[in-house]
């Protein structure tokens, strides 16, 4: 009997030794502001983590959808399939290595489309250059653009992408017709900026955007929301204007004020929210953060691209080309120069038409009906005035991203002379409460849906990895070497005075 209580004893206090082991660790809150891409990237990483030690929560401010600039709007068309219904990314570009969004695309099982052939017209010069001609003007573009990128490189002092590619176009042989090839360069969205960088600017990232997603690029968003295999579907809560985040040191929590005057507590944030809400300060941070964070958002460039969506009863234009461009004559500006046929994607009669910068910002003000006769004006260099105005035009539709509260731009670019350490600075998380993902954040993440993806999935594993932790430690660890040798130093002194 007494070897029984013993034998009781002794796995009574072998069960509480391994119980006192294994006491899990507790789980982090974590609030993620903002739900476009890089928001849901983060969360969708932190919920995945094998540990489960991490309690995720979307803040998105919009109230009747997250996603972004990511938005495929089905509500203003009356027939809308998918992807001719997109008025932020569309794109995908299957020449970037690793490319996320690819992956998303094959796990899901999603439907994709390349755009199809080129066709170039030349209105000032009565000129069409189909698929292959096409191209290989395109090409000689692209080898101008990389040998003016490389020159500033090799030389180390960067400059405009404007005055490189001016400087190339006096070196270079053309093989092609130069007025035209001239003309295209000059057009091209970098290059009309008079301070985006060369140094900092990629042309093989730029050129390469022919794929899409056929029922729109929502179904991306949707499969990360949605989890796909055994993940679970993330908490999103829509409607949360953030207004304020207050870190409490006291507390070790960091309190989020929303507009409507609630708050939410967490161990952490990530903030995703774009560059022009950033810099237009619509979120007080207490404390304020680093001068140095401050001085690199307003440091980088803010760019505008919106889209024109027209729809007609039917195709009029060759349905077996993928994209029309045009040129614009030097000295003009020009309007909605690329049109992507959506007829031969989805089977759509519509075309989708992209502008940049100062056409793009004046676009979201002009009048419909004005908006409407440029839009026939331009196809009718396209395709023919009196083909164009046989039809009429059944839908009309544009994005509005510089104008809306939630964005202010649609996206963030490096100008002449910004410094590399600037994201460094800007995705460093400011320890232990605040990180930060977004397009900004990173230089690859300013090309495209992919590189705001892989931020978020960055700021995820800062808090995985624990780069806070660590960086305190070294902190603690710096600290304390500080203090023996001020203590050594004083012994020192003490034993001198001694003597």
């Amino acid at each position: 009997m007494e070897s029984t209580w013993m034998s009781l004893l002794l796995l009574l206090m072998f069960n509480s030794e391994v119980c006192k082991s294994e006491v899990p660790y507790q789980t982090k809150e974590v609030l993620v502001i903002g739900g476009g891409i890089s928001g849901l990237a983060a969360a969708r990483k932190l919920d995945n983590h094998p540990s489960q030690l991490y309690d995720v929560t979307v803040l998105e401010a919009r109230t009747d959808r997250y996603g972004g600039r990511v938005w495929t709007n089905r509500k203003l068309f009356k027939k809308p399939i998918g992807a001719e219904t997109d008025l932020g990314c569309a794109w995908i570009n299957p020449k970037i290595k690793d490319n996320p969004i690819s992956a998303i695309v094959r796990k899901a099982e999603l439907e994709t489309k390349v755009s199809g052939p080129i066709q170039l017209h030349v209105p000032e010069a009565d000129k069409i250059f189909k698929s292959d001609e096409a191209n290989k003007i395109f090409s000689e573009v692209f080898s101008i653009m990389q040998s003016a990128v490389d020159t500033v490189k090799a030389n180390g002092t960067d400059v405009s992408l404007q005055k490189a590619v001016e400087d190339e176009i006096k070196r270079h042989k053309f093989q092609g017709d130069q007025t035209i090839i001239t003309n295209i360069l000059r057009n091209h969205h970098a290059v009309t900026k008079a301070d985006y960088s060369a140094m900092f600017f990629d042309p093989v990232k730029q050129f390469g955007w022919n794929t899409i997603v056929v029922d729109g690029y929502d179904q991306v968003l949707d499969a990360i929301v949605s989890g796909l295999g055994p993940e679970r579907p993330l908490s999103i809560n829509l409607n949360q204007i953030v207004r304020q985040i207050h870190v409490d040191s006291d507390e070790k929590k960091v309190i989020v004020r929303t507009k409507d005057l609630k708050q939410v507590t967490a161990d952490v944030v990530i903030v995703t929210v774009p560059i022009g809400v950033l810099r237009n300060e619509a979120i007080l941070f207490e404390p304020l953060l680093p001068k140095e964070w401050y001085r690199a958002i307003k440091e980088l460039g803010v760019y505008q691209s919106q889209k024109v969506i027209v729809g007609f009863s039917e195709a009029f234009w060759p349905t077996d080309v993928g994209v029309f461009t045009m040129t614009t004559p030097e000295g003009q500006e020009p309007f909605i120069q690329t049109w992507f046929n959506m007829q031969n994607l989805v089977g759509a009669p519509y075309l989708i038409g992209n502008l940049y910068d100062t056409a793009a910002e004046a676009m979201e003000q002009t009048p419909v009906e004005e908006l409407k006769q440029k839009v026939i004006k331009v196809l009718g260099k396209l395709f023919g005035e009196d083909l164009v105005t046989q039809h009429n035009v059944t839908t009309l539709v544009r994005s509005k991203w510089s104008g809306d509260p939630f964005t202010l731009g649609s996206g963030a670019y490096p100008r002449a002379g910004n410094n590399a350490s600037m994201w460094d600075i800007l995705s460093t998380p400011v320890c232990p409460y605040i990180y930060f993902a977004g397009e900004y954040t990173s230089l690859d993440g300013m090309v495209g849906a992919h590189g705001a993806y892989d931020t978020g999935i960055k700021a995820a594993e800062q808090i995985i990895n624990g780069r806070c932790e660590r960086e305190f430690k070294r902190q603690q660890k710096r600290k304390e070497e500080a203090e023996k040798k001020d203590e050594k130093k004083e012994e020192k002194n003490t034993k001198k005075d001694e003597l």
